[in-house]
């Protein structure tokens, strides 16, 4: 397809339709990690598509708005499985901070009203007393198990000396007699 030329005069390319196999894409979104995020004033996400046939309509949104924008979208890569799609997309740090949640859509080719959905946000952090009784949650149940194991030994010492017991007043009564 030769290129088309837009209101502002710069070339655009003619988008391919596809056509759909029925199959619906996968997508995941990935953030950096969390060090990384600190040392800059902006937040990367990447949208990673895979599908058996090249996805050509990938946007993002902010908040479930209907306000969709691009991203830095790569062409589409062949696999063994079909084709790879990136999109990339920049967020302010602070927005990020906001815990502002940001989708990318991914709207399977030849389609145009069923769209993939993937979001993503900036995990809530909890407060340490509350990660503090995680951890004795976990530490309790580790104590019940020992308590459990101590009271089998304490109630199999007791059935034994009951046992003993018994055999012992058998003994004494027999020799008694």
């Amino acid at each position: 397809p030769s290129p088309a030329i837009g209101d502002d005069m710069t070339p655009v390319q003619d988008r391919p339709v596809h056509k759909a196999d029925g199959s619906e894409p996968i997508v995941t979104v990935h953030v950096l990690t969390e060090e990384d995020i600190n040392k800059g004033a902006e937040v990367t996400l990447v949208c990673l598509v895979s599908s058996p046939v090249p996805q050509d309509n990938i946007t993002w949104s902010e908040d479930k708005t209907n306000i969709y924008t691009d991203g830095i979208n790569f062409p589409p890569q062949k696999t063994q499985h079909g084709y790879s799609v990136t999109s990339v997309y920049t967020t302010t740090k602070e927005k990020w901070d906001n815990y502002n949640m940001f989708y990318c859509h991914v709207w399977p080719a030849g389609s145009n009203d069923s769209m993939v959905l993937r979001g993503v946000s900036k995990p809530h952090d909890f407060p340490p007393e509350s990660k503090l009784g995680f951890a004795l949650s976990c530490t309790e149940d580790a104590i019940e198990e020992d308590e459990f194991s101590s009271l089998w030994s304490t109630t199999s010492s007791f059935i034994f000396l009951f046992i003993s017991s018994l055999f012992y007043s058998m003994i004494f009564s027999l020799v008694k007699v």
